[in-house]
């Protein structure tokens, strides 16, 4: 290997150990911000094809990178768990929705049963207070 190579091979090491550092920061310029770590996205990241960020050019590089990917994997959540919880939270929340729902029409049909139950009520009380108001006016001299 010719110093130039040892040099670009340096910059380059650089470049990606740079980008990695971003990624777990979280500070990314060239992906989408909070992208996750991996081999591919470090590369991406440090404007190179994922090809170029070998095991064999770098190697302690990119065992640390595996090494990181491995410590955090179990906080972040794969795309499947995710759309499996969201999907389970969805058809919760349809069993809510269709459980309210019922609810709502039998306290409103309560409230329907109520309010003819007064209305029978008020016109009894009507009926029996022209009835007292006869005789009233019978038992009157």
């Amino acid at each position: 290997m010719s110093l130039n190579d040892t040099i670009a091979t340096a910059s380059a090491e650089q470049r990606f150990r740079d980008a990695f550092e971003r990624l777990k920061n979280g500070a990314t310029v060239v992906l989408p911000a909070n992208s996750r770590v991996s081999q591919n996205n470090v590369a991406k990241e440090a404007s190179c094809d994922p090809s170029a960020l070998r095991k064999s050019r770098f190697p302690s590089l990119v065992r640390e990178i595996q090494a990181y990917v491995e410590i955090h994997k179990s906080q972040v959540p794969s795309l499947r768990s995710v759309r499996s919880k969201l999907k389970n939270k969805r058809i919760d929340l349809k069993k809510r929705i269709e459980i309210i729902t019922q609810q709502r029409d039998e306290a409103h049909s309560q409230l329907l049963h109520v309010q003819r139950v007064v209305l029978d009520m008020a016109k009894q009380i009507t009926a029996l207070e022209d009835e007292l108001a006869k005789i009233h006016s019978q038992t009157k001299p």
